[in-house]
Formats: C-alpha cells, sequence, structure tokens
C-alpha cells in the first residue's frame, strides 16, 4: 500500500469521528483548529524502506560494475597513424629480408631423443623473431616520427625507435619518397597496380648495407591497403601487405622470395595487451606451419619473448610454449637467441640456440671494408707516388738527350755557317 494512501485513509476516519458542529458550551474549550493525533512510524517499516533504499541502490552499484566490467579494459590504440604503418612494414620487411639469406643448421641444440614437433619450425621461426625482437620492447604503441629528410633526394625521413632484448636502444631510419602514382613505372608489377593512387620509393640502411623499398597505396571502392617491398633485386625481397577488417583488426601479409621462389608466406597481427605490443603469427604456405603469438615479459630483471605455439599438420596437434632470450658470448661479443622448448603434454625441456641478427656485427665489419679500402688507397696513392717519380725521371732523361742532340745541332749549323 502506499504512503500517500493510507494517510488519506486515516484523514477520512478521524474526520468521521468528528461532529459537524460542537455544542455551544464546549465552543470556548475547544479550539477551532482540530488537531490530528501524531502518526509515528513502526522502527520496523523505517528499516523495511531503508533497507529497501539500500537494496536498490547496491543493486545500482552492481549493475554499473557489470556493465563497466563487460566493456572491457581500454585497448591502446597501436600504429595509429599511417606513417607508423609504412615504419613497421618497412622495418619488417627489410629485418625479414637480410634473415631470409640461406644459413646453416642451429648453431647448436639439445634436443630429447624425440624431440618437440615445434622444433622443424625454429628455424623459420628465428627469421620472425629477428624481426619482432625490436617492436615486441616497443613502449610508445608502434608510434614513429617522420622529420625533415637530411639526405639530398628524398622528401622525408621516418625515424622508429626500440629497444632490444638487451636494453639497448636501436634506431631505424627510413628516407623516402611519397608521390602521385600517376604516370609512375614501378619496378615491381602487381595485378592491383591499375588501383595504386600513391607511390613510395626510400632507402633503409641497416649495418653496411643499404636496402632499397618501393611502396603503393592501393585503392578500390572502399578497400585500401598499402604495400612495402624491400628488395636487393627482382629475385630477392621481401613484400608485406597491409590491410584493416571492418572490426579495425590490422593484418599484415608477408611472402619472402628468395633467388625468384616464394619460400614463405605468413599473417601477421598486431595489437597491444596491458600496455605491450603482442603480435600473432600464421604460416600460410611454405615449409613452417602452426599458430604462434608473442609476448615479450621481464622475469628477475631478464627480458624474454614468451612463444605460444599451437601445431596441426591434419594428424597430429602439439601446443605449447617457447621461452627465448638473447645471449652474448663474454669473448666474442656475439649474441645469439637461446630457446627453451616445453610442450603442454611434457613437463621435459629442450633446449636450441639460433642465430641473431646484430647491427654491430654489420658495423664492425663495415669498419673492416672501410680499413681495407683506407689501406687500399694507401697503397695506390704510394704505387701513383713511385710511377710519377719513374715517369719524372724519364722526362728528366728525355730533356738531357734532347738538349745534347739540340747542342749537337748547333756545332753542326755553327761549323756550316763557319764554312
Amino acid at each position: 500500500m502506499r504512503t500517500k494512501h493510507f494517510e488519506a485513509l486515516l484523514r477520512t476516519h478521524y474526520r468521521t469521528q468528528v461532529p459537524a458542529s460542537l455544542p455551544i458550551d464546549l465552543s470556548d474549550a475547544v479550539s477551532d483548529a482540530v488537531t490530528l493525533p501524531v502518526r509515528t512510524r513502526p522502527i520496523a517499516s523505517f528499516l523495511g524502506r531503508s533497507a529497501l533504499k539500500l537494496a536498490v541502490g547496491a543493486l545500482f552499484a552492481v549493475f554499473t560494475v557489470v556493465i563497466a566490467l563487460g566493456r572491457g579494459p581500454a585497448t591502446t590504440v597501436v600504429l595509429a597513424q599511417i606513417e607508423d604503418v609504412y615504419a613497421f612494414q618497412a622495418v619488417s620487411a627489410t629485418d625479414l629480408l637480410i634473415q631470409a639469406t640461406p644459413k646453416a643448421a642451429p648453431l647448436a641444440f639439445l634436443p630429447l631423443a624425440t624431440g618437440p614437433r615445434v622444433e622443424t619450425e625454429l628455424d623459420v621461426l628465428n627469421n620472425y623473431l629477428n624481426m619482432m625482437e625490436g617492436f615486441l620492447g616497443n613502449t610508445n604503441r608502434l608510434a614513429a616520427v617522420v622529420v625533415a629528410s637530411d639526405r639530398v633526394g628524398f622528401q622525408y625521413r621516418l625515424v622508429y625507435d626500440t629497444v632490444d632484448l638487451f636494453g639497448a636502444p636501436v634506431t631505424y631510419s627510413l628516407y623516402y619518397n611519397e608521390t602521385s602514382a600517376t604516370g609512375v613505372s614501378f619496378v615491381f608489377d602487381d595485378e592491383d597496380d591499375d588501383h595504386a593512387v600513391t607511390s613510395l620509393t626510400g632507402e633503409m640502411t641497416i649495418g653496411a648495407t643499404i636496402y632499397r623499398l618501393e611502396g603503393k597505396k592501393i585503392q578500390d571502392g572502399d578497400e585500401e591497403a598499402f604495400v612495402w617491398r624491400s628488395y636487393v633485386d627482382l629475385e630477392n625481397y621481401v613484400l608485406v601487405r597491409y590491410e584493416t577488417d571492418d572490426d579495425g583488426e590490422k593484418k599484415f601479409f608477408y611472402s619472402v622470395v628468395t633467388g625468384g621462389i616464394l619460400t614463405n608466406r605468413s599473417k601477421l597481427k598486431v595489437e597491444a595487451e596491458d600496455g605491450k605490443i603482442v603480435t600473432e603469427l600464421t604460416f600460410i604456405e611454405g615449409a613452417a606451419s602452426g599458430r604462434y603469438v608473442f609476448r615479450e615479459v621481464t622475469v628477475e630483471g631478464i627480458r624474454y619473448v614468451d612463444v605460444s605455439y599451437v601445431i596441426d599438420d591434419g594428424t597430429h596437434v602439439e601446443s605449447g610454449t617457447v621461452r627465448v632470450s638473447a645471449v652474448a658470448d663474454a669473448l666474442t661479443g656475439l649474441t645469439s637467441y637461446a630457446y627453451v622448448v616445453k610442450t603442454d603434454d611434457d613437463d621435459e625441456e629442450s633446449h636450441y640456440e639460433y642465430d641473431r641478427h646484430d647491427d654491430d656485427e654489420d658495423e664492425e665489419d663495415e669498419d673492416e671494408f672501410d680499413e681495407e679500402d683506407k689501406e687500399e688507397n694507401e697503397e695506390n696513392e704510394e704505387e701513383n707516388e713511385e710511377d710519377e717519380e719513374e715517369s719524372n725521371q724519364e722526362d728528366a732523361v728525355d730533356e738531357e738527350d734532347t738538349e745534347e742532340d739540340d747542342s749537337e745541332e748547333d756545332d753542326e749549323d755553327s761549323e756550316t755557317f763557319s764554312d
């Protein structure tokens, strides 16, 4: 029963108990105003209404929390600007191109008698780990900075800063030009070149090597894609195509071509999780197979890359984790990756070691080349000086011979004149 309705019934009840007119002898003793008795609220009723209010408030608070939890934590936006996409494509394609060079077997490995199936994938997986190391350690959402070019022939310089597994800073610089694709003759021909609206050309130097890049922006109706190639020549390159789904999911498709042969195709998804970059790699074509999720973790001050994997070859499914760390040789300073593999079905560990690309090694090689060039130039200068001295001596001899001949001719002329 509602409170207002209850009060109305009380007023009606008390009015029926009071006569319409009072006797004259009592009129002076009774006040003109009729006072209703004070309505006291029972304690139980008060507590019940208060409890109801608290319950409703609590339900509202719980409902609000449920809604908030249902929304999930705010997702960190990665690759927010197109320049960030350019940097990611250029750096990843170039790093993969470096790894595409045929290599020997692992440096060393100590597998079990019957090692995990992922063992056969590690060689190719190592190429992608070399490529992704710089992205997983990035704390600025893969953001790149475009500055004025300090090199003649290029409009822009795109700078991408990150850190490696040792915590050392790493900087990549892409010099490039961006123009309309109208009338442009591309180095590489693609099926959708008719829909190219933007042409990009650039260079990236890693160690002692300059890698050339060609990019295209493809616009076909509402569909948009960005294509970059890092290449040595027409038969050795890495192509990466960037697309986004309707739900905004960012995907990169890689094609590795070595010696004119397509050796590997893969798909890479990039997102942020707990403020860190997480990548999911799926092999589409080639010797490798499976799906791998890469995360960087720090344990007791040491940085690792944790890889969760699932391999399904149609007859057998294997899942597990791979923990990768970068190690350096105390004597040589050379670095490599140490792999610790553990399947979900077995607690035993398998240990492997694979090559790690190190820009410092390239720089040392470049210094060696520079030193060799310097020595060669010095030798050439010495040879040139010796040749010049010999030439001067020959010229001096020729001059002496000429003077003697002239003197003899003068003597003959003098005798003839005397005669």
